[in-house]
């Protein structure tokens, strides 16, 4: 089992929030990003979170043992409410980004869970689905969006990546993994060649012709394979049987093959 331990930084990462209700763009706060409904306005605020690098997963056979999201709530709120993970379907600017122009996201929540009204905490949500479908190749991983599940009265405040007072603090995506790889048997082809054979004759008799039965029997055959370790091979009781009528010692098999299907 791997673990990816995956912080965003504003060098390759994306956080922001917008406000539904506006054409605002939150994208260069570095203070806070806002989630729920904001009492005094009753403005709701959505998040996005992009530029978690999980592309050594895709496609590879990975099967995700555990994933979690996490962002860090430095602020209390005066109730708890319900927040959960969604996917986001397309690319979306961190600068551009607000509340009448949002990218197109899933309706499936993920994680959902209480967000409780303790300050300077993390907020974990599971989305080890959501993840298994980006390694599967079923979604394009656009990043999150962050939302209330049902609207309530009120909000909290998280920790962008862009805040260099406290950057351990911005958005993590942890992930514990197996890749499963799956052999397919090989067919190994030997061939054997075999030119020169010289055989000594014990007790020769001057009749002729003399006949000859040479019995090669091959039963392990050792071989190296490139990047592997050393294997053996055993080619049951393969026997080839040549007859030679003549008297002489020294004879000549011309490209005598074997081939053997291990």
């Amino acid at each position: 089992m791997a673990t990816l331990n995956l912080q965003l930084v504003p060098a390759t990462g994306k956080d922001t929030f917008v406000n539904i209700a506006n054409n605002t763009n939150y994208g260069n706060s570095t203070s806070e990003i806002l989630l729920g409904i904001y009492p005094p306005t009753s403005s709701k605020y959505i998040d996005y979170f992009d530029g978690f690098d999980i592309s050594s997963i895709i496609g590879v056979g990975a099967i995700i043992n555990s994933a979690t999201f996490s962002v860090y709530k430095f602020t209390a709120n005066v109730a708890a409410f319900n927040a959960a993970v969604y996917a986001v379907l397309e690319a979306w600017g961190e600068l551009t980004v607000t509340g009448l122009n949002q990218p197109a996201c899933e309706g499936v929540p993920y994680g959902e869970k209480s967000v409780v009204t303790t300050a300077n905490v993390w907020v974990d949500f599971d989305v080890k689905t959501l993840i298994q479908r980006f390694a599967d190749g079923e979604l394009v991983n656009y990043g999150f969006q962050l939302r209330q599940t049902i609207d309530s009265g009120n909000y909290c405040r998280l920790r962008p990546c862009e805040n260099v007072t406290y950057p351990e603090q911005s958005a993590k995506l942890t992930i514990d993994y197996t890749i499963v790889i799956t052999l397919t048997p090989s067919v190994l082809v030997l061939n054997i060649n075999i030119n020169t054979i010289e055989v000594d004759i014990l007790n020769p008799v001057d009749v002729y012709p003399n006949v000859l039965v040479l019995n090669l029997n091959i039963n392990t055959i050792s071989i190296s394979l490139d990047r592997f370790e050393r294997y053996s091979f055993t080619a049951l009781a393969k026997t080839k049987s040549f007859t030679v009528e003549s008297k002489t010692k020294d004879f000549i098999v011309a490209a005598k093959t074997k081939s053997f299907t291990v």
